[in-house]
C-alpha cells in the first residue's frame, strides 16, 4: 500500500509494495494498488502490540521510518487489528462491483471520488404539454455522483398517487422518458423518476406538467372597485389557477396598464368616463381561458360618467309586422357585439314579453328562454305594442300591427 506523503519506499522484496518507478518517478497512483490513501509499508509479523500500534523501527530504502496503517484489512498487521478499509479502496470496490457506475472522473492521474450513497441528479423538460401530443423529458447526473443501476418512472397526481388517466410514458432509461398526453385528459400532472442502486439506495426525482389549456372554475371573474375617477389607478386580480404562463389583460381605448401584465394583478389607470370594462384571461402554449371581466364605471373629477351596462341587449327585431290577425311572430333580440366596451353580451334573467293594445290593457305575456324564437299570439285587428323586458333595469318597447 502507498501513502501519498509516505510513496518513497525503493523497496521491491516480496513483503513490500514497491512504490518508486525509475522510469515515471514517484507516483503512487501509478505504482503499488494505485491508492494514494494507503500507507506502504514493511512485514509487521511480531512488530504490533496488544493495541495494534505498530512497534518496528525499520525504515525504507530511502532511509525513511514506516508508517504504516495497522487497522487496514489489508495491511500485514494481526488479523485482531484489521478492520477498515480506506475511502479510495471502498470506492474501487463499488466500481468493480457495478461498472456501469460513472463514479470516478479522471483528472490527469488523479481520480476524484464522491461516496455520496444515494443516486442524485435532476429531471428536466417542458412544463406544458398538449393534448395528444408528447414531451421528452431529460434525466441528468451531476459530475462525480454515483448514477442508478435502476430507473422507473411514474405520473402522479398533486399528492403522489400513481394515475394512469393522463397519459403514458415510454423509453424510460438513464437518458430520461418520453410522455404522450391522452386525448381527452386536462389538468396538472406530476413525473416522478425513482433512481435505485443496488435496489436499496432509492432517490425519486420530479417534474410537474400541465396538460392542455388552463381553465377558470365556473362563476370565475375579475375582481376589482366597480368606480373609478379618470386618471386614478387601482389593482384588479384574477384567481390563480395551475397551468397559466401569461395572463393578459385588455382594457378599453384611452385606458393604461400601469403594470401586471402577464400576472394574475394588474394595475389599472382609468382613461376616459363611462362604463368601461377590465378584461383577463389566461393562456399556455396550448390554449386559452377566453376572457374573464367586470364592469367599472368611471368619473371625471367633477362628476358625471357612468351609464348603464353596454352588455344588454340593445333592440329586438321581429317580423311579420303588420301581422295577419295575430299568428306567428318571430323575433330575436339584439346583442351587442364582442369587443370593447362589451366582451360578452349577456341576458340577466329570463325576457318577459307582455303585448298591450291602444287602451292599456295587457292581452298577452309570454317568458322567452331564448333570445331567438317565435311567439304565437291571437289578436284583433288594431295597434298593439310589443313590451320586452331584458332586464331589471331595461324594457324595449316596439309597435305590432295586426289586420284581417
Amino acid at each position: 500500500m502507498v501513502s501519498s506523503d509516505r510513496a518513497k519506499s525503493k523497496s521491491a522484496s516480496a513483503r513490500a509494495i514497491p512504490t518508486y518507478c525509475p522510469s515515471s518517478g514517484l507516483t503512487c497512483e501509478k505504482n503499488g494498488d494505485k491508492l494514494c490513501d494507503t500507507a506502504a509499508e514493511p512485514a509487521m509479523t511480531g512488530l504490533t502490540d496488544a493495541f495494534c500500534n505498530y512497534t518496528g523501527t525499520g525504515k525504507d530504502q530511502w532511509n525513511d521510518t514506516w508508517v504504516p496503517d495497522e487497522y487496514n484489512i489489508m495491511s500485514y498487521a494481526g488479523q485482531g487489528c484489521k478492520d477498515e478499509f480506506s475511502p479510495g479502496q471502498i470506492a474501487v470496490m463499488h466500481w468493480h462491483t457495478v461498472n456501469s457506475y460513472t463514479m470516478a472522473q479522471s483528472i490527469g492521474n488523479n481520480i476524484t471520488i464522491d461516496l455520496n450513497e444515494t443516486p442524485a441528479g435532476s429531471l428536466t423538460g417542458s412544463s406544458y404539454v398538449c393534448q395528444g401530443q408528447s414531451i421528452s423529458l431529460n434525466l441528468s447526473n451531476n459530475n462525480n455522483v454515483m448514477q442508478a443501476d435502476n430507473y422507473q418512472f411514474f405520473v402522479t397526481d398533486d399528492e403522489h398517487n400513481i394515475i394512469t388517466n393522463a397519459g403514458n410514458l415510454t423509453n424510460g432509461n438513464a437518458n430520461g422518458v418520453t410522455f404522450q398526453a391522452n386525448n381527452t385528459f386536462t389538468g396538472q400532472i406530476t413525473i416522478r423518476a425513482d433512481l435505485r442502486r443496488f435496489n436499496d439506495y432509492k432517490t425519486s426525482l420530479y417534474h410537474t406538467v400541465f396538460v392542455g389549456p388552463p381553465s377558470f372554475m365556473g362563476g370565475s371573474t375579475v375582481s376589482g372597485p366597480g368606480n373609478l375617477t379618470v386618471n386614478s389607478s387601482t389593482v384588479y386580480s384574477v384567481p390563480e389557477i395551475p397551468g397559466v404562463s401569461y395572463y393578459r389583460w385588455k382594457v378599453p381605448y384611452g385606458w393604461t396598464i400601469v403594470s401586471g401584465q402577464g400576472t394574475r394583478s394588474a394595475r389599472i389607470k382609468a382613461g376616459n368616463t363611462g362604463v368601461k370594462t377590465v378584461e383577463c384571461r389566461a393562456e399556455n402554449p396550448c390554449g386559452n381561458t377566453g376572457y374573464l371581466y367586470t364592469y367599472v364605471t368611471s368619473q371625471g373629477t367633477s362628476g358625471g360618467g357612468g351609464g348603464s351596462d353596454p352588455c344588454l341587449p340593445t333592440s329586438v327585431e321581429y317580423y311579420p309586422n303588420p301581422l295577419n290577425k295575430g299568428g306567428t311572430l318571430s323575433y330575436a333580440v339584439v346583442l351587442p357585439g364582442g369587443g370593447d366596451p362589451c366582451p360578452q353580451a349577456h341576458i340577466d334573467n329570463e325576457i318577459e314579453v307582455i303585448i298591450i293594445d291602444m287602451l292599456g290593457r295587457e292581452v298577452a305575456r309570454h317568458q322567452l328562454e331564448n333570445n331567438k324564437g317565435n311567439l304565437d299570439l291571437t289578436l284583433n285587428e288594431g295597434i298593439y305594442f310589443l313590451k320586452m323586458r331584458v332586464s331589471d333595469s331595461k324594457i324595449i318597447i316596439k309597435k305590432i300591427v295586426s289586420y284581417e
